[in-house]
This record gives C-alpha cells, structure tokens and sequence, in this order.
C-alpha cells in the first residue's frame, strides 16, 4: 500500500486528474505552462517533493477550479475588467475570497489546501509584508488581501502581515482615509454572493479614493502679532517709552500664568482651546527658532483670544530652542487642563498622520497604478510551478486525458453480447474459483511452541520430539482490482480469418467474459475503459468504474465501434491507473489489449509510464493481438509483462490465464 500511496503523492497528474473528477472539472497536468481556458484546467508537471507542495498544488487546483465553478467574471465585460488595473487588483481580491469561501462549503477538506499556498510562502520568505515604502496602490490592495484573509477567512497565521499594511496605510494615506476604508468595505465583505459584487465593490473604493478629501490642515487664526511686533521693536528702539516698561511687568509673569487666564476662558473658548494651544505652540516654536537667526529677542508676545495675555522669557539670553521646548510644554499643560471639559477628544497627531498634500499625492499615485505596482501572489505561485516544471527532465509530455462515459448503452446489444460468452465464462469461473479456494485455504501443522496442544501426536514427547503444538498458517486474502482496456483505433476492424470476427468483436467478448468471471471472485474488483473516443486524439471511454453492475459493461461496448483515428496508448494507461490508483485494493493490475504499437509521440511517455508504474507496485501488462504479435521484440520495449496472440481467437482463453496467475500468484 505504501507504493501506492508514495505513486498517488509524487504523480501530479493522477492528483490533479483525482481532485477533478470531484470537482466535476477537467484537469491536465502536462508541460511546464499554467492555463485555464473556462473548462479545463491545466498545471505545470514537475516532480512533487514534499506533502507541503503537493497540497499548494491542490490548492492552486481548488483555486482555479472554484473560479469555474462559482461562475467568476459573469456579469463583467472584459473592458470592465481591463480599464483600471488598481480596480482589477482589487476586484481579484475580493473575487478570490468569494470563491474560497464557497468551495470550502462545498468541499470542506480544501481549507487546508487552499491555506497551504500561503503557509508555504510565508514559510519561504519569498513574501515580504509591505512597508510605508512601498507604492502605495500596492500598500492598499495588501491591506484589503489580508484584511479579507485574516479576518474573513480565518488565516490568522498572515496576521503579522496585516499589522504591517496597517501601519503602512496609515503612514501613507492616513487615518481618516483608513477610517473610511473601513467603514465602506467591512460591512459589505461578508455578503458578497457574486462576481458582480465582488466587481462593484472594487469600484466603489475606486469612488472612495476619487471623492477623499483630506483632513484639512490646521492654520493659525489672524492674530495682531505683527502690529504687536512692531510696537515691541519700536519700544526696544525707544528706551524712554512707557509701553518699554509695561512690556517689562509684563515678563515677569510665568507661562503658567497663561495656562490659569485659559481655564477662566468662556465655555466656548474652553471647546476650542484643544486647536488653538497646540497652534500656539507651534507659532511659539516658529518665532523661538527666528531669533537665531537675527538677535536675541529680551521679550515675546503671545497673544490670547482677545489679545490680552502675553509671556516673555525670564532670561534675555535664553535661546530659541528652549524657548520652543517651553512653549511645547505649555501647549501640553492646556491641553491636559482642557482633557475632562467635555471637548471632542482629539484625533491622532499631526507628527504621525500625513500631511494632507502628502494624502492626495498618494491617492492619484494609486489611481494611475499599473499592473506593475500590484502583487499577484497566485500568479508568484504559478511562476514557481512553471520554473519547476522547466527544470524537470522526467516530466511527460503526455497527461491524464479527457474520459466520456456512456450511462446509457444498448440494452438488446448488451444481452446477445453476454449471451455469447456466458457458457464460457461461467466454466472458466468455476475453475478460478476451484483455485482460489485451495490457494486461500487455511493449513494446519505442528510447530515445536504455540498454544494449543496436538492430541493426535502426544506421542512424540516420549520419543524427545518436540513437534507437539497445533499452529495454522496465515490465510491468503485476495484483495485485487484489475482494469482491463482495449484498444478503439481503426485497425481493429480488421477481420479474423479463424473466427470470422472483427478484432474488436473478439476483443469486446474476451472483456466481457473476464469482467464477467473475475466478479464472481470475492475479493477481486474489475473495470474497464477503451482508447480513444471516435474522432478524437486522446479521450478515452469509461465503460466500467468500479462498484458498478458488469451489466452495463456489455451494453456500453455499444459505443465502442472501432472508429478512432489513432492508438494513444499513453493515454489510455494515464487514464487506467488512475482508476486502479484510486481504488482501496492492494494489489492493482491494469491489462492493455491492442493490435498495434502507440502514435509516436506517445511511445517514449508509455515506456517512462510503464515503468513508473511498476517501481511502484503496480502490474501493468500488454496483449498484443494480430499482426503484432510477430513483433516481439520492439513490443516488449513497451511492455516488460507482455502477451503475443497471433490467433486472436485464442483471447478469451489466454485472458484467463492471466487472471489465474495473478490471483494464484
């Protein structure tokens, strides 16, 4: 069973065909190129190296599959989609949380999958989280991928990245911006139900960031500083002048006493102190800093809001700077004074936010992005897969293909097929089954140790013959599923001189009859398929799956006329093991009946198949019937296990030798 299971894990394109086939979506994984054309899928063939990448690889199935099945872009032009790649961006985000959601309900298992594309980045280092030095539509679709991810579906493991495209939104677009942004897109992710609306919530960001007015900046109240300024230089100039010596008083008080005239301000002012202080300060701040450029200023005005309060440094010689720290300190103290008088609290500072020409910059830098400014992280994954794919020598040019199965078949067709081959299956099966049973019966024999005594020879212990315990060997279980496939090109058509049937008539009842026989087994699984579907290159036809009645196997045949152009024979092996690979039996065997060698870009990927499928326990066996039995040499480079029936007549019986051997063996 573990060669099976190591074949399941390492083959990618019996996972993806197997994963498909739930889904109910066509997979290919063939070449070193990624592509999805609305019905099949197709995925870059490299070698599978570990469990990790092997579910990222299912993920990246899930995730494609999920836009086909839950109708992605219905709804939405193509010019729609190409007129704003910001919008686009954001559209793909919003879109891919949509469908996620909805095949994790449907197949609950492919969370897991779907969430190991991001383990495995993260895990890689090959994601950084953005930074507020990114560009900025990059900084905003982060903050919407992870804001979706983390919070809505449930990958608290990219919170980290949050925090940072968080930070750097804020850093960039500022925190009202990101209070909008907020408010528009949270209510609304959660009841996302279509593509459409995926698409007209991108736009309405797009809308957001076109009609976003920054918070405007805060500029100083007209204040007659100047006129005082001038007074206070004329006053310098003037050593007699009285106002000089009023102004002198007026020094002495401290900028406490500023702080105490402001908490006697009327209701109204003590509402607007919060603004005015800090604007103060930093008017302080700017006429502290202008004194080293000139002289040194004995005295400085700082007018209230009726221009009555001024302060002045204690200290002629005090420099700029710490009258700017002083003032700062101050412009604190009222705003502390100011804290519990009912005012709206302030929003974040000036010194975190950016400034409101620094909002707008960003905001048309991220509205004429290009798709160069924004991450595709499934595209990054995709590239990662086409590398491997390119580097891998041991890659087949030949997938799993397309199958068509015939539920209904020919009802009369069917019976007189069965009724042709009942009497001899029905004596070749009582000759299997005779063997089966001797060779699963169970034996008993003596042993020198066990726990039941044999009272037949006690005799022996007299003698110093040990042999004295009963012991029953282990019993042989037959747990086997056989494929049998035959081959629908044209050639089959051809008559046989003994019988008088057609190839594919002799082909057809020696299916049937095996099926018939092997069923009756306990223990034995049969199904069976034939390659190609008539006028196609490589779709195959599911004639059988396992479980099913081998009723309908004699009435499907049917639909198998001999009409197909070519032998594909990769293929049609491609599409049996997955079959058998699929099933819980342990033994698997798989028998190809044809009459002639593959097309020739299929002989290379069936002798590496072949092959591949026997290091990893899996019996695969070649009939050739006809002509090119004759050729046995070059057939066996195809088929190590390999049978040549010249007398095609003779396929029914020799069918049944191989069912013996493998069962008995």
């Amino acid at each position: 069973m573990n060669k099976q299971t190591q074949l399941l894990k390492n083959s990618l394109p019996l996972i993806g065909a197997g994963l498909g086939d739930k889904l109910g979506i066509h997979v290919v994984v063939n070449g070193d190129q990624a592509w999805t054309d609305g019905k099949t899928i197709c995925v870059p063939n490299f070698n599978v190296s570990s469990k990790e990448e092997k579910d990222a690889v299912l993920g990246f199935i899930s995730h494609e599959a999920a836009h086909i099945k839950f109708n992605s872009f219905r709804g939405i032009s193509r010019s729609q989609m190409a007129g704003n790649p910001l919008r686009k961006a954001m559209h793909n985000i919003f879109e891919d949380l949509r469908i996620e959601n909805a095949m994790i309900d449907y197949m609950i298992g492919s969370r897991k999958w779907l969430d190991q594309i991001w383990v495995n980045l993260q895990k890689e280092g090959k994601r950084p989280a953005v930074t507020s030095q990114d560009e900025p539509a990059s900084i905003l679709c982060d903050y919407l991928l992870f804001t979706c991810r983390v919070k809505f579906r449930d990958q608290v493991h990219l919170q980290d990245y949050l925090d940072s495209a968080e930070e750097a939104l804020f850093d960039v677009f500022g925190w009202k911006f990101q209070s909008d942004l907020d408010a528009l897109i949270l209510p609304k992710i959660p009841k996302l139900r279509s593509s459409v609306a995926a698409f007209n919530l991108a736009q309405a960001v797009v809308t957001l960031l076109e009609d976003f007015e920054p918070e405007p900046e805060q500029e100083p109240e007209p204040e007659p500083e100047d006129s005082n300024d001038d007074s206070n230089q004329d006053s310098n100039d003037d050593s007699d002048s009285s106002s000089n010596s009023d102004d002198s008083d007026s020094s002495s008080d401290s900028n406490a006493d500023t702080s105490e005239e402001a908490d006697t301000d009327s209701p109204s002012d003590e509402q607007a102190s919060n603004g005015e202080d800090a604007q103060t300060a930093n008017d302080e701040e700017d006429t502290g800093q202008g004194s080293d450029d000139g002289e040194s200023s004995d005295t400085q005005a700082d007018d209230s809001t009726d221009g009555s309060t001024s302060a002045a440094d204690a200290e002629g010689d005090t420099s700029g700077s710490d009258q700017g720290e002083s003032s700062n300190a101050d412009a604190n103290s009222d705003a502390g004074t100011d804290s519990n008088s009912g005012a709206p609290q302030s929003t974040p500072s000036e010194e975190q936010s950016p400034s409101a020409e620094d909002v707008n910059f960003a905001i048309a830098s991220a509205l004429t992005a290009g798709d160069e400014d924004v991450k595709d992280d499934m595209s990054d994954f995709v590239e990662t897969m086409q590398t491997l794919a390119s580097a891998n020598e041991a890659s087949e040019s030949v997938g799993i293909p397309k199958f068509r199965k015939f539920e209904q078949g020919d009802s009369d067709y069917g019976k007189s097929l069965t009724s042709r081959v009942k009497q001899t299956s029905n004596n070749l099966t009582s000759r299997l089954q005779g063997l089966v049973q001797e060779e699963t019966k169970v034996r008993c024999r003596t042993a020198t140790s066990g726990r039941n005594l044999n009272s037949r020879v006690l005799y022996r212990a007299a003698t110093g013959d040990p042999r004295l315990f009963r012991t029953k060997s282990t019993k042989t279980v037959i747990d086997t599923i056989v494929e049998v496939s035959i081959d629908n090109s044209g050639s089959m058509d051809e008559v046989d001189t003994h019988s008088g049937l057609t190839y594919l008539q002799i082909a057809k009842e020696a299916q049937v009859a095996l099926t018939l026989a092997l069923s009756k087994i306990n223990g034995v699984a049969v199904t069976a398929s034939a390659f190609p579907v008539a006028g196609q290159f490589d779709e195959v036809i599911e004639l059988l799956s396992e479980g099913e009645s081998t009723k309908k196997l004699a009435e499907r045949l049917y639909r198998v006329d001999g009409n197909g152009y070519h032998t594909p024979t990769a293929s049609g092996l491609w599409h049996s093991l997955k079959k058998v690979i699929q099933s819980k039996k342990e033994r698997k065997v798989v028998i190809m009946v044809t009459d002639g060698f593959p097309n020739y870009g299929q002989r290379e990927p069936l002798t590496q198949l072949v092959q591949r499928a026997e290091r990893n326990g899996i019996t695969v066996i070649g009939i050739a019937i006809g002509s090119i039995a004759g050729y046995k040499p070059e057939f066996l480079q195809y088929f190590r296990n390999a049978l040549f029936i010249s007398d095609v007549s003779q396929l029914k019986k020799e069918l049944f030798k191989v069912a013996k051997d493998l069962l008995i063996n």
